[in-house]
Protein backbone atom coordinates (compact mmCIF):
# COMPACT_ATOMS: atom_id res chain seq x y z
CA UNK A 1 0.00 0.00 0.00
CA UNK A 2 1.15 3.56 -0.68
CA UNK A 3 2.61 5.46 2.26
CA UNK A 4 1.52 9.01 3.09
CA UNK A 5 4.44 11.45 3.25
CA UNK A 6 4.52 15.07 4.45
CA UNK A 7 5.87 17.71 2.05
CA UNK A 8 7.52 21.07 2.59
CA UNK A 9 4.44 23.25 2.13
CA UNK A 10 2.35 21.44 4.72
CA UNK A 11 0.42 19.25 2.29
CA UNK A 12 1.02 15.53 1.85
CA UNK A 13 1.79 13.17 -0.99
CA UNK A 14 2.05 9.42 -1.51
CA UNK A 15 5.07 7.20 -1.87
CA UNK A 16 4.38 4.49 -4.45
CA UNK A 17 4.50 0.84 -3.45
CA UNK A 18 4.84 -0.19 -7.10
CA UNK A 19 7.19 2.26 -8.85
CA UNK A 20 10.58 2.20 -7.11
CA UNK A 21 13.63 4.36 -7.81
CA UNK A 22 17.32 3.43 -7.85
CA UNK A 23 17.56 4.24 -4.15
CA UNK A 24 15.11 1.43 -3.41
CA UNK A 25 12.42 3.84 -2.21
CA UNK A 26 9.03 4.21 -3.80
CA UNK A 27 8.66 7.25 -6.03
CA UNK A 28 6.57 10.09 -4.64
CA UNK A 29 3.48 11.27 -6.50
CA UNK A 30 4.34 14.94 -5.96
CA UNK A 31 7.37 17.05 -5.12
CA UNK A 32 8.60 16.78 -1.55
CA UNK A 33 9.02 20.56 -1.70
CA UNK A 34 5.22 20.80 -1.66
CA UNK A 35 2.48 18.71 -3.24
CA UNK A 36 -0.17 21.41 -3.52
CA UNK A 37 2.36 24.12 -4.32
CA UNK A 38 3.81 22.11 -7.21
CA UNK A 39 0.39 21.29 -8.62
CA UNK A 40 -0.74 24.90 -8.49
CA UNK A 41 2.45 26.21 -10.09
CA UNK A 42 3.16 23.62 -12.79
CA UNK A 43 -0.27 22.40 -13.86
CA UNK A 44 -2.92 24.92 -12.83
CA UNK A 45 -0.82 28.05 -13.23
CA UNK A 46 1.44 27.28 -16.20
CA UNK A 47 -1.11 25.05 -17.93
CA UNK A 48 -4.78 25.64 -17.15
CA UNK A 49 -4.60 29.38 -16.48
CA UNK A 50 -2.15 30.02 -19.32
CA UNK A 51 -4.17 28.27 -22.00
CA UNK A 52 -7.69 29.09 -20.77
CA UNK A 53 -8.21 25.38 -21.36
CA UNK A 54 -11.54 23.65 -21.53
CA UNK A 55 -10.41 20.16 -22.60
CA UNK A 56 -7.71 18.65 -20.41
CA UNK A 57 -5.74 15.40 -20.63
CA UNK A 58 -3.80 14.26 -17.58
CA UNK A 59 -1.13 11.60 -17.64
CA UNK A 60 -1.25 10.18 -14.13
CA UNK A 61 -4.50 10.78 -12.21
CA UNK A 62 -2.74 9.52 -9.09
CA UNK A 63 -3.93 11.24 -5.93
CA UNK A 64 -6.48 13.32 -7.84
CA UNK A 65 -4.82 16.52 -6.61
CA UNK A 66 -4.29 18.06 -10.05
CA UNK A 67 -7.87 17.34 -11.05
CA UNK A 68 -9.29 18.71 -7.80
CA UNK A 69 -7.31 21.96 -7.88
CA UNK A 70 -8.27 22.39 -11.53
CA UNK A 71 -11.93 21.89 -10.61
CA UNK A 72 -11.66 24.60 -7.94
CA UNK A 73 -9.91 26.99 -10.32
CA UNK A 74 -12.48 26.31 -13.04
CA UNK A 75 -15.29 27.13 -10.61
CA UNK A 76 -13.50 30.31 -9.58
CA UNK A 77 -13.16 31.35 -13.23
CA UNK A 78 -16.69 30.25 -14.13
CA UNK A 79 -15.66 27.93 -16.97
CA UNK A 80 -16.76 24.42 -17.92
CA UNK A 81 -14.13 21.70 -18.25
CA UNK A 82 -13.94 18.23 -19.81
CA UNK A 83 -11.16 16.37 -18.00
CA UNK A 84 -9.70 13.05 -19.18
CA UNK A 85 -7.17 11.30 -16.94
CA UNK A 86 -5.17 8.09 -17.44
CA UNK A 87 -3.92 6.03 -14.51
CA UNK A 88 -2.20 2.63 -14.47
CA UNK A 89 -2.13 2.26 -10.68
CA UNK A 90 -5.37 3.62 -9.15
CA UNK A 91 -5.14 4.85 -5.58
CA UNK A 92 -7.24 2.98 -3.03
CA UNK A 93 -10.29 4.87 -1.81
CA UNK A 94 -9.22 4.58 1.80
CA UNK A 95 -5.82 6.04 1.01
CA UNK A 96 -7.40 8.87 -1.00
CA UNK A 97 -9.63 9.72 1.94
CA UNK A 98 -6.60 9.92 4.24
CA UNK A 99 -4.87 12.55 2.10
CA UNK A 100 -7.00 15.35 3.59
CA UNK A 101 -6.88 17.40 0.40
CA UNK A 102 -10.64 17.49 0.23
CA UNK A 103 -11.49 19.38 3.38
CA UNK A 104 -13.41 22.63 3.11
CA UNK A 105 -10.94 25.49 3.26
CA UNK A 106 -7.83 23.62 2.15
CA UNK A 107 -8.26 23.92 -1.58
CA UNK A 108 -9.90 27.31 -1.41
CA UNK A 109 -6.90 28.62 0.51
CA UNK A 110 -4.36 27.57 -2.09
CA UNK A 111 -6.08 28.73 -5.27
CA UNK A 112 -4.16 31.93 -5.88
CA UNK A 113 -2.10 31.48 -2.70
CA UNK A 114 0.10 28.40 -2.41
CA UNK A 115 -1.05 26.47 0.63
CA UNK A 116 -1.89 29.46 2.83
CA UNK A 117 -1.58 27.82 6.20
CA UNK A 118 -1.04 24.27 4.94
CA UNK A 119 -3.39 21.56 6.16
CA UNK A 120 -3.75 23.12 9.60
CA UNK A 121 -7.31 24.03 10.41
CA UNK A 122 -8.76 21.78 7.75
CA UNK A 123 -10.58 19.70 10.30
CA UNK A 124 -12.52 22.78 11.38
CA UNK A 125 -14.57 22.49 8.20
CA UNK A 126 -16.43 19.55 6.77
CA UNK A 127 -15.14 17.32 4.00
CA UNK A 128 -15.32 18.76 0.49
CA UNK A 129 -17.10 15.90 -1.25
CA UNK A 130 -15.97 17.10 -4.66
CA UNK A 131 -12.53 15.65 -4.01
CA UNK A 132 -13.79 12.19 -3.09
CA UNK A 133 -16.27 12.34 -5.98
CA UNK A 134 -13.28 12.41 -8.33
CA UNK A 135 -12.03 9.15 -6.83
CA UNK A 136 -15.50 7.60 -6.62
CA UNK A 137 -16.19 8.21 -10.29
CA UNK A 138 -16.44 4.94 -12.24
CA UNK A 139 -13.67 4.14 -14.70
CA UNK A 140 -14.44 4.38 -18.40
CA UNK A 141 -17.55 6.54 -18.03
CA UNK A 142 -18.17 10.26 -18.29
CA UNK A 143 -19.14 11.60 -14.86
CA UNK A 144 -20.43 15.05 -14.08
CA UNK A 145 -18.72 15.90 -10.79
CA UNK A 146 -20.04 19.47 -10.59
CA UNK A 147 -22.19 21.69 -12.78
CA UNK A 148 -19.27 22.54 -15.05
CA UNK A 149 -16.72 19.77 -14.53
CA UNK A 150 -16.98 16.46 -16.39
CA UNK A 151 -14.48 13.67 -15.79
CA UNK A 152 -13.47 10.57 -17.74
CA UNK A 153 -10.95 8.31 -15.98
CA UNK A 154 -9.17 5.77 -18.17
CA UNK A 155 -7.45 2.86 -16.45
CA UNK A 156 -4.33 1.42 -18.02
CA UNK A 157 -1.05 2.31 -19.65
CA UNK A 158 -0.94 5.64 -21.51
CA UNK A 159 1.65 4.40 -23.99
CA UNK A 160 -0.56 1.47 -24.98
CA UNK A 161 -3.62 3.72 -25.18
CA UNK A 162 -1.98 6.27 -27.44
CA UNK A 163 -0.21 3.68 -29.58
CA UNK A 164 -3.40 1.82 -30.42
CA UNK A 165 -5.67 4.83 -30.91
CA UNK A 166 -5.49 7.01 -34.00
CA UNK A 167 -7.41 10.11 -33.00
CA UNK A 168 -8.58 12.33 -30.18
CA UNK A 169 -12.13 10.96 -30.47
CA UNK A 170 -10.98 7.35 -30.24
CA UNK A 171 -9.48 7.89 -26.80
CA UNK A 172 -13.01 8.18 -25.41
CA UNK A 173 -14.04 4.72 -26.60
CA UNK A 174 -11.03 2.72 -25.37
CA UNK A 175 -12.00 -0.40 -23.36
CA UNK A 176 -11.61 -0.02 -19.60
CA UNK A 177 -10.92 -2.33 -16.64
CA UNK A 178 -13.16 -2.41 -13.53
CA UNK A 179 -13.03 0.60 -11.23
CA UNK A 180 -11.84 -1.34 -8.20
CA UNK A 181 -14.47 -0.57 -5.60
CA UNK A 182 -15.16 3.13 -6.01
CA UNK A 183 -18.82 2.72 -6.84
CA UNK A 184 -21.48 3.83 -4.38
CA UNK A 185 -19.11 6.04 -2.36
CA UNK A 186 -20.58 9.27 -3.61
CA UNK A 187 -23.77 10.16 -5.43
CA UNK A 188 -22.15 10.94 -8.77
CA UNK A 189 -24.10 11.81 -11.90
CA UNK A 190 -23.18 9.87 -15.01
CA UNK A 191 -23.06 11.20 -18.52
CA UNK A 192 -22.29 9.85 -21.93
CA UNK A 193 -19.85 12.09 -23.80
CA UNK A 194 -22.57 13.64 -25.95
CA UNK A 195 -25.15 14.21 -23.21
CA UNK A 196 -26.32 17.71 -22.39
CA UNK A 197 -24.86 19.15 -19.17
CA UNK A 198 -28.38 19.79 -17.91
CA UNK A 199 -29.58 16.19 -18.00
CA UNK A 200 -28.40 14.27 -14.92
CA UNK A 201 -28.50 10.48 -14.74
CA UNK A 202 -29.06 9.29 -11.15
CA UNK A 203 -26.28 7.19 -9.66
CA UNK A 204 -26.97 3.47 -9.86
CA UNK A 205 -27.41 0.72 -12.41
CA UNK A 206 -29.07 1.71 -15.66
CA UNK A 207 -28.77 1.00 -19.35
CA UNK A 208 -25.96 3.49 -19.72
CA UNK A 209 -23.93 2.39 -16.70
CA UNK A 210 -21.77 -0.10 -18.60
CA UNK A 211 -21.74 1.62 -21.98
CA UNK A 212 -18.41 2.83 -23.35
CA UNK A 213 -18.02 6.59 -23.71
CA UNK A 214 -19.12 7.74 -27.12
CA UNK A 215 -16.96 9.71 -29.51
CA UNK A 216 -17.20 13.48 -29.43
CA UNK A 217 -16.78 16.16 -32.02
CA UNK A 218 -14.09 17.99 -30.04
CA UNK A 219 -10.98 18.94 -32.00
CA UNK A 220 -8.31 18.09 -29.45
CA UNK A 221 -7.00 18.73 -25.97
CA UNK A 222 -6.22 22.33 -25.03
CA UNK A 223 -3.79 21.35 -22.30
CA UNK A 224 -1.94 18.23 -21.23
CA UNK A 225 -0.74 17.68 -17.67
CA UNK A 226 2.25 15.34 -18.06
CA UNK A 227 2.67 14.09 -14.51
CA UNK A 228 4.30 10.70 -14.98
CA UNK A 229 6.93 9.47 -12.56
CA UNK A 230 10.44 10.78 -13.21
CA UNK A 231 12.19 10.11 -16.55
CA UNK A 232 14.94 8.12 -14.81
CA UNK A 233 12.34 5.76 -13.36
CA UNK A 234 9.85 5.52 -16.26
CA UNK A 235 11.89 6.49 -19.35
CA UNK A 236 9.32 4.86 -21.65
CA UNK A 237 6.85 7.64 -20.78
CA UNK A 238 9.19 10.45 -21.86
CA UNK A 239 10.05 9.53 -25.45
CA UNK A 240 9.80 11.37 -28.75
CA UNK A 241 7.45 8.68 -30.05
CA UNK A 242 4.98 8.99 -27.18
CA UNK A 243 5.10 12.77 -27.21
CA UNK A 244 4.38 12.60 -30.93
CA UNK A 245 1.16 10.69 -30.22
CA UNK A 246 0.24 13.26 -27.58
CA UNK A 247 0.93 16.03 -30.11
CA UNK A 248 -1.50 14.36 -32.53
CA UNK A 249 -4.44 14.49 -30.09
CA UNK A 250 -3.92 18.12 -29.05
CA UNK A 251 -5.66 21.17 -30.46
CA UNK A 252 -3.70 23.78 -32.37
CA UNK A 253 -2.22 26.14 -29.80
CA UNK A 254 -2.56 23.55 -27.06
CA UNK A 255 0.07 23.32 -24.32
CA UNK A 256 1.75 20.46 -22.48
CA UNK A 257 3.19 21.22 -19.05
CA UNK A 258 5.43 19.07 -16.90
CA UNK A 259 7.54 19.44 -13.78
CA UNK A 260 10.56 17.86 -15.50
CA UNK A 261 13.10 20.06 -17.25
CA UNK A 262 15.55 17.28 -18.06
CA UNK A 263 17.47 17.84 -21.30
CA UNK A 264 16.34 14.54 -22.81
CA UNK A 265 12.71 15.46 -22.15
CA UNK A 266 13.12 18.88 -23.71
CA UNK A 267 14.77 17.36 -26.82
CA UNK A 268 12.08 14.66 -27.12
CA UNK A 269 9.29 17.25 -26.99
CA UNK A 270 11.01 19.41 -29.61
CA UNK A 271 11.59 16.41 -31.88
CA UNK A 272 7.89 15.56 -31.59
CA UNK A 273 6.99 18.98 -33.01
CA UNK A 274 6.45 21.14 -29.94
CA UNK A 275 7.87 24.60 -29.32
CA UNK A 276 9.42 24.16 -25.90
CA UNK A 277 10.21 26.77 -23.26
CA UNK A 278 11.76 26.49 -19.84
CA UNK A 279 9.94 28.25 -17.02
CA UNK A 280 10.84 28.75 -13.36
CA UNK A 281 10.05 25.60 -11.45
CA UNK A 282 7.85 25.24 -8.40
CA UNK A 283 8.90 26.12 -4.86
CA UNK A 284 12.57 26.75 -5.58
CA UNK A 285 13.04 24.14 -8.29
CA UNK A 286 15.12 25.71 -11.04
CA UNK A 287 13.04 24.87 -14.12
CA UNK A 288 9.92 23.20 -15.54
CA UNK A 289 8.80 22.84 -19.16
CA UNK A 290 5.89 24.13 -21.20
CA UNK A 291 5.52 22.84 -24.75
CA UNK A 292 3.17 24.44 -27.31
CA UNK A 293 1.63 22.87 -30.40
CA UNK A 294 2.09 25.89 -32.66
Amino acid sequence: MCAIVATGDGSVTLRSAVVVGEDGLGETYHSLRGAVGESMHVFVGAGFDFSLSRKIFEMGFGTGLNAWLTLLEAERMGVAVDYVAVEKYPVDMGVASSLRYGFVGVGEAVVGEVVAGGMEGAAAGGRDERFMALHAAPWGEWVRVTEGFRLLKIGGDVAELLSRESSFDDIFSAPQPPSGGAEDFFEVRRYAANDNFDTPIPHGRDKRASRKPEKTDLEGFDVVYWDAFAPDVQPELWTEGLFGRVFAVMAHGGVLVTYSAKGSVRRALAAAGFEVERLPGALGKRHMLRAVKA
